[in-house]
């Protein structure tokens, strides 16, 4: 019998959740004037790396191009995460995001949710 991926979750004894805002992390696309350098991408990696997460959720994320890019560079440094999920939302260059080292059981990305805070609406 085969061992499925989903299964290998189930029997983990522990594993890492982190989050991580990556403040604008965009690629060269994005209509704001303040994209990451290397210099800083290389940080946020370094960041990553040493928190070795097995889920890492992700804010202020750019488009899917640069969750890609940064999940290609983790892989190059020796993190890899085989599973991802880019949300977009109102905003059009930053966005959230997940990379899992776990396949999703399921996915509900919700992007409509409205809260209050304060006297506004968001």
């Amino acid at each position: 019998m085969q061992k499925s991926k989903s299964n290998t979750f189930a029997k983990a004894k522990s594993y890492r959740v982190a989050t991580y805002n990556v403040e604008n992390y965009l690629d060269d696309t994005a209509s704001r004037c303040c994209v990451k350098s290397a210099a800083s991408k290389a940080k946020v990696r370094e960041c990553i790396r040493s928190l070795r997460p097995d889920v890492l959720a992700l804010q202020e994320m750019g488009s899917v191009v640069a969750l890609l890019e940064l999940r290609a560079a983790l892989q190059a440094e020796g993190l890899d995460f085989p599973h991802w999920e880019h949300v977009t939302g109102s905003d059009a260059n930053v966005h959230v995001a997940i990379l899992s080292r776990f396949p999703f059981s399921a996915r509900r990305p919700h992007t409509d949710d409205s809260f209050e805070f304060g006297q506004p609406r968001f």
